[in-house]
């Protein structure tokens, strides 16, 4: 199944214009449900909701969408999905809004989340996808999040399913006059993990910000694909992506930031930095700048290396094992995404998720 084209072809000799999942109708039948008759699904009712003070929260959420992976996903989101969610934030509230989605009693989640902050509104989400009793999840979902004039959202999203899950993101935001927009992403892979982000900066004086930080395992896909429109003068985008490769696991990164007419003064930097744990990983990155404006500033930078051996033997010497050792060292390299999370509990639990997967 090939999914997830870049905004703009590059050289197919790259090999990154689209992701192909080759094992996906293997591992992808979980009690009998594939995309080819999901329309059996069960209503997906395990998730909780935690400080409702400041949202309104209803069952009808809107499934019109502009941005997906393919044809096939968006076919199955708009007839068969079994959890559609719309929310509301209408005044402050000092604590984040908690969404938990446990995956144990129904193993699959077609949903539409819709989210949507009003005017002079300061939100914060913690959204976790979780699935501790069994090996096979599969998650298909359009998140669509807009900002208004003025207002601001901070969002963390923790997705760590079983060792042979799918999941299917499509990301859309917007972002009115005066916006602020922060989303952290933490993806646990040990299969498929395809996600595909699309905002748009329409108001002037406003800042997007996408955070990634990925651990990848065995025969783990990880396709990152990451677009930014910046339409309003006087804006920033922000990507920044990091994260590790073990054993024959794969990531593929496409970021790209696209300075439209009108955003004079606009701002724009993407940085991606993938550390390989094995021989046997793949990583492929393709950052990318375009522009049909002027007097704008856009920087990307990508990276790829392996564990110094050097600091290998200098934490060594000082008394840890290897392991040891390079689990400090990989966790050292993520302390840019994690740093940047608000919650100091989540913080401590992602450290200790990190762990299991070196």
């Amino acid at each position: 199944m090939e999914l997830n084209q870049t905004p703009v072809r590059t050289s197919v000799n790259y090999g990154i214009n689209m992701v192909n999942i080759k094992n996906y109708e293997k591992n992808a039948n979980f009690n009998k449900i594939t995309l080819k008759n999901s329309e059996n699904l069960t209503k997906f009712n395990n998730f909780k909701i935690k400080n409702t003070d400041n949202i309104i929260v209803s069952k009808n959420a809107n499934a019109k969408i502009d941005n997906y992976l393919n044809d096939e996903i968006k076919e199955e989101i708009i007839n068969n999905s079994n959890l559609k969610l719309n929310i509301e934030v209408t005044k402050n509230f000092k604590d984040a809004t908690i969404l938990e989605f446990n995956f144990d009693e129904n193993p699959t989640l077609i949903d539409v989340l819709n989210i949507n902050v009003k005017t002079n509104i300061n939100a914060k989400f913690i959204i976790k996808y979780s699935a501790k009793n069994i090996i096979s999840a599969y998650h298909n979902q359009v998140l669509k999040i807009n900002i208004e004039n003025d207002a601001s959202a901070n969002i963390i999203i923790v997705s760590d399913l079983g060792n042979l899950s799918n999941a299917f993101i499509s990301i859309e935001s917007t972002m009115q006059k005066n916006a602020n927009l922060t989303i952290n992403l933490v993806d646990f892979a040990l299969n498929n993990s395809i996600y595909n982000y699309k905002s748009k900066i329409l108001g002037e004086n406003s800042n997007s910000t996408i955070n990634t930080l990925y651990m990848g395992n065995e025969n783990a896909t990880i396709d990152l694909n990451y677009l930014i429109e910046i339409y309003g003068a006087h804006s920033k985008a922000n990507m920044e992506v990091i994260g590790a490769l073990n054993d024959e696991s794969r990531k593929h990164f496409k970021g790209t930031i696209d300075f439209k007419k009108g955003c004079k003064k606009s701002t724009g930097i993407e940085n991606e930095f993938c550390m390989l744990l094995s021989n046997k990983t793949k990583s492929k990155a393709l950052p990318m700048l375009l522009c049909t404006e002027e007097d704008v500033d856009g920087k990307h930078s990508s990276s790829v290396g392996k564990v110094n051996e050097k600091e290998l033997f200098y934490i060594m010497s000082r008394g840890l094992t290897y392991d040891e050792a390079r689990k400090l060292i990989v966790k050292a390299k993520c302390t840019n995404i994690i740093n940047q999370l608000f919650d100091e509990d989540l913080k401590v639990e992602i450290l200790n998720k990190i762990d299991g997967k070196i």
